[in-house]
């Protein structure tokens, strides 16, 4: 039952985004492992939108863990959890809006232990999705504090496909 109320409130967060007491409670009525282990479940389901709502919760409560002193916990227990794994597993999803996700999750939350699975991804996907490359680039970029011009270029400039070529321009866009 509990464990059921808590995937309901996450799926309705995002009307409680902007409010400190709404995080304040969700921290106080459940552990940092419940939180997880609803968030992975959810992470694993087949709908694209309880995956989205779960990435997003993610985001917003790591993001919110300065602000509330309470939530650092939580942030403390996500870098070494089951739930980067799952984000990584489903950074190379066959679902776009899933693959996505995974990777904004996991650059937005600073996840640096994902950079060399993102890379690794990246090289995988530079031939048969280009258009997902530009949000790959961005992500491991900003994991890496920028450093990577010389990688993109050594594994960009040399494409077969037209359309991959075509893509390296929107990466080093958004690199740049």
């Amino acid at each position: 039952m509990k464990k059921t109320n808590l995937a309901e409130i996450i799926s309705k967060y995002i009307d409680h985004i902007e409010e400190d007491e709404y995080w304040a409670l969700l921290i106080n009525q459940y552990s940092s492992e419940e939180m997880i282990d609803v968030l992975l479940e959810m992470l694993q389901d087949e709908s694209d939108a309880v995956e989205s709502k779960a990435s997003l919760f993610i985001l917003d409560l790591i993001l919110q863990a300065p602000k509330l002193g309470s939530l650092l916990e939580f942030k403390k227990h996500y870098y070494h959890s089951k739930l980067i794994q799952q984000l990584e597993i489903l950074a190379n999803d066959v679902s776009f809006f899933k693959r996505c996700d995974a990777v904004h999750t996991l650059g937005r939350t600073g996840s640096k232990s994902s950079l060399s699975k993102l890379k690794e991804i990246f090289n995988e996907s530079k031939e048969k999705d280009p258009l997902f490359l530009g949000d790959l680039a961005f992500e491991i970029n900003w994991l890496s504090g920028g450093n990577n011009l010389s990688w993109y270029k050594s594994n960009l400039l040399n494409l077969d496909s037209f359309l991959s070529r075509w893509a390296c321009l929107d990466v080093f866009k958004n690199i740049s």
